[in-house]
């Protein structure tokens, strides 16, 4: 696995560990070269086979459009070297991001976690154990990934709509408004990925 560079920023109190991370997966709303679970279940998890410098330059576009600033030097040259990074994010919405030097690691690591899921689905109950207690709920292999793109961003919109809320609310108590403006901004531009989100739903 890789070694950070100094200048990763930390997220601070939140689901990230760092500032790369969220940007990570942001960019993997759209889409990763594989996954597999669910929050529901162990987790889920997603894989990019390496984004380079190409891949790194659109996170570093998510961050400056959705964030007001840039990667670092040290976040963009470890993005742009990762041969492999893993996403996962557990049911509490917390999520980690882990960079491999190699793809041979990234390998390791991603068999290891399918190893684990096929361990968990084969102690899934039966079909006939299904129909008699319906209220038992199977996510297996058969899930399709728009059903989970889909849960994830919703989950990720919330998180981050009421991280903005948490911000007014405490500029409201201390009588701080200077960024009225910008949080109003932020607002309406989730505003309208929300409403990008439920076009997509309704096709």
């Amino acid at each position: 696995m890789k070694v950070r560079g100094e200048d990763i920023r930390s997220y601070g109190p939140g689901k990230f560990s760092t500032k790369l991370d969220s940007y990570v997966y942001q960019a993997s709303l759209d889409g990763v070269d594989d996954e597999i679970g669910s929050v529901e279940e162990l987790g889920w998890y997603g894989v990019i086979w390496g984004l380079g410098k190409e891949g790194a330059n659109d996170v570093d576009e998510i961050a400056q459009k959705e964030h007001g600033e840039p990667l670092t030097k040290d976040e963009f040259d470890l993005l742009a070297s990762a041969a492999a990074i893993i996403i996962s994010e557990d049911s509490q919405g917390f999520v980690n991001v882990q960079y491999f030097d190699t793809r041979g690691e990234g390998d390791e690591a991603w068999e290891a976690i399918q190893k684990e899921y096929e361990e968990y689905y084969e102690g899934e109950p039966e079909e006939e154990e299904m129909e008699e207690n319906p209220r038992r709920k199977v996510h297996g292999p058969g899930r399709s990934q728009m059903e989970s793109r889909t849960e994830r961003m919703i989950a990720s919109l919330i998180n981050r709509i009421q991280g903005i809320a948490n911000e007014l609310e405490d500029n409201f108590e201390a009588g701080e408004f200077s960024d009225a403006a910008a949080d109003a901004s932020t607002l309406e531009d989730f505003a309208r990925q929300l409403y990008d989100l439920l076009e997509q739903l309704e096709d």
